[in-house]
Formats: C-alpha cells, structure tokens, sequence
C-alpha cells in the first residue's frame, strides 16, 4: 500500500489522529457528519508500511459512498464485494469494501472476506453497533476476521444506543484485552443487572467509570456541534438495490415509454413527469395500474430505520418525502418503532392551523418531523431546532430542494446541518441526484436530451434506448 490523503483534514479530524495515532486498535465515536470516514483513511495512511491492504465493512447501504469517498480524499484503489465476488477471483486493491449484513449468511463472502484477512491487513468495523450483539452470526464472523489482523478499527456515532451492553462485541472486536472479558456472560456478570419481571431487559449498569477508563486510551469521540470548523452543511448519501419484483416494473415501465417514443413524433413533457413519478414510485415500493395500487418488497424503509439508528437518541429528525404512500409508509413504521406520539405530520392534507401546531409539537416534545417538501418548502421557522433532515424522496427541481434545505439552515439555527439522501442504485434517484447536483430541474433536461436524439435519423432507437438504460 503507498496512497496519499488529498483532502486537508479538520481542527477535530487532526486531534483525532493525534490521539491514536501510536494504537494498533481504536474507536472513533464521532457523530454522523463529521467526517469519521477521512479520519480513519488518515490512521489507516499511517499505518500502511506495515500492512498491505485494508478490509473495511460497512453497511450495505454506505459501500458506494465509501468508494467514493476513496476516491474523493485519496489516491488509494478499491473492490468493492458484490453478488459476483468468489474466492480466488478477487483482484488486487488497497481496501476491500465489503457490506456487513452479508457477513450474516453468505458463505460465498464470509470464506472471501476470511481469505483476505491476515497478519498484514486492517481490519475496519464502521458503524460497529451492527455487531452490537454478542450472539449475531456477522459479529462472529467479522470479530473472527479481525483476531486475523494487525489493526482494527471500530466507527459509529451511536456506540450505546441501546444502553452500555452494547459497547461488549464492539470492543471484543478491537481487543478482549480492553475490557478484560472472554465471553458475554462475564461481562454481564460483573456490569450488568437485569429485570426480574422482564427477562433479558437490562436495568442498569455498574461500574461504568471502571469499564471507561479502560476504554479511554483508545477512544475519540466528539459531538456535531464541538466541531468548530465543520462547514454549515453537510451531505451524504444512502444506497440500496431494487429488489427483482422491482426491477422487473422497473424494466416495463421503460420500455412502455420507449414505445411512446416510437410512436409519436414530440413527446411533451407531461409524459416526462409521468415517466420519472411512475419510476420513482417502483423505487419505493409501489406503482398505480389501472387505478389500483400494487405494492412490492423493497429496502427504502430498512435504509431510513439504518440511519435513525446511527443518530444520537436526544437528536431531532425532519425527513421529507414526495408522496403521501411515502408519508404513511414513514409515519407507521417510527410509529411502531418509537411510539405513537414520535411523529409531527406536515402535509396538504392537513389544514393550515393542524400543521401549526404539528410544527410547534416537533418543537416541543416529538422527535420526528415527516412532510412533503411542496408543502414544507416555505415559511416554516421551527425546524431550527433539528440539525439532521433525511430526504427520502426527492424532488425533480434543484429550487425546491434547496428551500427545504434552508428550512433548518437559516436564522435561528444553533448546530451545523447534516443531511442524508436515500438513492435506489442505478435508478432515477442517480439521474435525480445528479441534476440537482449541476442545479438543473431534471425534466427538462431530459426532454430536451430526448429531443435532440430524435433528431438523429436512423441512429435515433439506438440512442433512446441507450438513454433509458441509464435511467
């Protein structure tokens, strides 16, 4: 391994490195946004004359974005593992991005993930609480990974988010050392006391400064708002593949359009919208047919649980969605995971002075804020009091995109912004991604690209066809 970090890191990214830099195992518990990813690049830099690669797992979720984050601060080569990856087949690269919910039942990629690791390797756990549980088979088989390595590493901004067991199989991973136990019911034993009445429940912790102190020399952990230099806003990206029933109406979807086009001379823009509302709907688990609602199985819902789950517990949350499916989607399951009264509605179906007071709930005493961004979009003031938005799904005009943005980025906001967008691999949501990115509205340009393709004689199917392929 020879690469270089071309991003200059932070005040808190630098204090980081300083502090662990002459560690062979170490936790950055550093909240979502503030770049534990750079900083970890950087202390694996350091540590790469004596290793020769790095396996680094993540959620399924987040392996684009670390690639691209490779790519974006350093000069270093990737592989990323997917549903082609077999032994003996891997090619050579500096890290190997491998997702952690296959290490749960994929032999294919545990035995490859086992293969790669050894002596001259580096072992990275990011958003270690999903091998929080001692019995799971992918903390087994990443913690077995990691007994193979050098140097390991552990990341999340939310290492306690289900109380002070769960710090056990995040730190058996770095070092059994660290703690001084072998096995979970040791640890129990000595640091946990559990409910009579409900089995398994855990009522509190002892001799939790005992186990910190331990801990200490191989920790860094810092909050969104001690991050003096942190830029106002902050941005990053969720993915997820369509599930087959999915692609499937997907793939009908576009092929309908393709023969609108061959049917009609001019294709307005109506069929455009059209177009892209049916597609961004099949990404979301649903289409309408002949005035009927099918639903398919997909991943959109588990991506936005994910991330909730790797947001501080006393953090307020806006998430914004184009359609009401998406809302109700939304509003059941965090009704079901967090409680009834979790939730603030801030939709057209509610009257002026409902959505009054549901803003002034959120401000008071519910964590979730959930609307749509036609709605939200102008003069709302009290999302201030939230530092996270999660666009769950998007708009097609860079314009309304931003106004929701500065919904919590104005006057009146305390803490820098982070927000986080959940995108369909090889979908729309890319396109989408993409055109707000140059600040174009989407279906314009389309249209105009489709109609200049119409233009081309005898070459025009070829290259329409080549276009929505990439939708």
């Amino acid at each position: 391994m020879n690469y270089a970090i071309t991003t200059e890191l932070m005040r808190h990214q630098q204090d980081a490195i300083e502090k662990l830099k002459g560690v062979k195992v170490a936790a950055l518990f550093m909240d979502m946004g503030t770049g534990k990813t750079l900083t970890a690049f950087e202390w694996l830099r350091l540590k790469q004359h004596k290793i020769s690669k790095v396996v680094y797992f993540c959620p399924v979720s987040v392996k684009k974005t670390i690639a691209d984050q490779l790519k974006q601060h350093t000069t270093a080569t990737c592989y990323v593992f997917d549903d082609k990856t077999k032994q003996g087949k891997i090619p050579a690269a500096d890290f190997y991005i491998i997702g952690i919910e296959s290490m749960s039942d994929s032999k294919r990629i545990i035995f490859c993930a086992l293969d790669l690791c050894d002596e001259n390797t580096a072992v990275v756990c990011d958003e270690s609480t999903y091998i929080k549980s001692h019995s799971a088979n992918r903390t087994k088989w990443i913690t077995e990974c990691g007994k193979k390595a050098k140097y390991r590493m552990i990341m999340t901004g939310t290492p306690t988010s289900n109380g002070f067991k769960d710090l056990f199989s995040q730190f058996r991973f770095l070092s059994t050392l660290i703690l001084g136990y072998n096995s979970f019911f040791s640890f129990a034993a000595n640091h946990l006391e559990y409910s009579e009445k409900y089995p398994g429940v855990v009522r509190r912790a002892h001799h939790t400064d005992v186990l910190a102190e331990k801990m200490k020399p191989y920790v860094y952990q810092v909050k969104k708002e001690d991050c003096l230099d942190l830029p106002e806003k902050t941005h990053s990206t969720r993915h997820y593949s369509l599930m087959a029933t999915q692609q499937a109406a997907y793939q009908i979807r576009k092929e309908a359009f393709f023969e609108l086009l061959e049917k009609y001379e001019e294709v307005g823009s109506t069929a455009v919208f059209n177009l892209f509302t049916d597609l961004q709907k099949i990404c979301s688990g649903y289409e309408i047919e002949n005035g009927k609602k099918l639903e398919f199985a997909h991943k959109r819902l588990d991506v936005l649980q994910e991330i909730i789950e790797e947001i501080p517990e006393n953090q307020k949350i806006v998430i914004w969605a184009k359609y009401m499916h998406d809302i109700d989607s939304i509003l059941a399951m965090l009704r079901k995971a967090h409680g009834a009264d979790c939730t603030s509605e801030y939709t057209g179906r509610k009257s002026e002075k409902e959505r009054a007071v549901e803003a002034q709930r959120f401000m008071q005493d519910r964590r979730f804020f959930v609307g749509t961004q036609s709605t939200g979009g102008h003069g709302l003031n009290e999302l201030v009091c939230s530092s996270y938005a999660i666009f769950y799904t998007q708009s097609f005009k860079f314009a309304e995109r931003l106004q929701t943005e500065d919904r919590q980025h104005r006057l009146g906001q305390k803490n820098k912004v982070h927000y986080v967008t959940i995108t369909a691999s090889n979908t729309i949501d890319e396109r989408i991604d993409k055109s707000l990115a140059k600040k174009e509205n989407i279906l314009l340009s389309f249209q105009r690209e489709i109609e200049e393709i119409k233009k081309l004689k005898g070459k025009s199917d070829k290259k329409l066809k080549e276009v929505l392929k990439k939708l």
